[in-house]
């Protein structure tokens, strides 16, 4: 969920700081690093893989 995406990208920045202040760069480094972020909803699957997986069906 959103909200659940939110208290993880919250790992990489401390609550108070703006989401406003994040270079481009920085934003895609943090999503790139919690979509390679195994889970267990999808049995430890990373959604990076998922995603790839997919799109090749």
């Amino acid at each position: 969920t959103n909200e659940n995406f939110k208290s993880l990208l919250r790992e990489f920045l401390p609550k108070g700081q703006s989401f406003n202040s994040l270079t481009e760069k920085e934003l895609v480094h943090y999503i790139e690093a919690i979509n390679e972020r195994p889970r267990r909803l999808h049995h430890y699957k990373t959604a990076k893989f998922l995603f790839g997986l997919a799109q090749t069906t």
